[in-house]
């Protein structure tokens, strides 16, 4: 499991490796990777994987993730794209508001500001009502304008009148909390 005690060991040791082989990799994550990583995760939250969202994951770094996974116990997949298709639909702006979270010899890894991580798991619940989803708002405990921030993007996509009825539900349920 990744978790705020290991992750960044974990990078650590995938820029070790970099670095034994003379790569460089500079990448953007999401989801509960970044919460865990900038501290803005629930307490106790883990993750099984940390999803790069930019660029897509290239064969070198792929193999030698996979190395890594098998040395610390972590899935084979712990470093995936899988997040990558969801970049194309992030607030405009996003690549300009992500923030250096790790910078080793080998390895750069920016995250999500704090006002897109909480667009995308907002459209997280919106889309699949994930409990998991829900405490990561929770955590995040986004204020009136970050949800303003939300709302307008929102609304600017072309699926908002399917995601309409529980953005305005999500929006009181976490005003309630």
């Amino acid at each position: 499991m990744i978790e705020e005690s290991n992750i960044n060991k974990i990078l650590f040791q995938l820029d070790q490796a970099l670095e034994s082989k003379n790569i460089e990799r500079t990448f953007t994550i999401f989801g509960s990777s970044a919460l865990i990583i900038q501290g803005l995760a629930s307490d106790n939250r883990t993750t099984v994987d940390i999803d790069i969202v930019d660029p897509e994951i290239d064969t070198e770094l792929l193999l030698i993730s996979m190395d890594i996974s098998s040395q610390l116990g972590l899935e084979i997949s712990w470093l995936n794209s899988a997040g990558y298709i969801f970049s194309k639909n992030f607030p405009i702006g996003w690549k300009d508001r992500t923030i250096l979270t790790y910078k080793g010899s080998n390895l750069k890894v920016f995250c999500l500001s704090r006002k897109d991580l909480i667009a995308s798991k907002f459209l997280a619940y919106c889309q699949r009502s994930s409990n998991t989803d829900f405490i990561d708002l929770t955590a995040l405990a986004p204020a009136h304008k970050e949800i303003a921030f939300v709302e307008e993007w929102l609304m600017k996509r072309p699926d908002f009148s399917v995601l309409k009825e529980n953005f305005y539900k999500t929006k009181t349920k976490l005003e309630a909390v």
